[in-house]
């Protein structure tokens, strides 16, 4: 877990959150709330390790994506992401833009 740019993808195992640069412009890092998440995890330490390195000077966008959707109608999967987002919201507010 914790993929970055030079880590390769065909390990499905290495693949539960990651995080890699598009076109120079766009830092995109992907979570799971399926996998342990809270503090202390490795996927949280990952997470706090790539906010502290994020440099809008040579990347100016910050995109965060999670496995569930973080806002939804509660029409499926009903609660399923409110611990994650008690957690993680927090440390997106001035970072992340989308």
């Amino acid at each position: 877990p914790g993929v970055t740019d030079s880590t390769p993808f065909g390990d499905i195992a290495s693949n539960l959150y990651y995080s890699t640069t598009i076109a120079g412009k766009v830092r995109f890092i992907a979570l799971n709330n399926y996998v342990p998440f809270h503090q202390g995890t490795p996927q949280y330490q990952f997470f706090q390790s790539e906010l502290a390195k994020f440099d809008r000077r040579t990347t100016p966008w910050l995109i965060v994506a999670v496995h569930a959707a973080p806002y939804h109608t509660y029409a499926t999967h009903y609660k399923e992401i409110e611990c994650f987002m008690s957690l993680y919201e927090p440390l997106w507010y001035g970072k992340v833009d989308v």
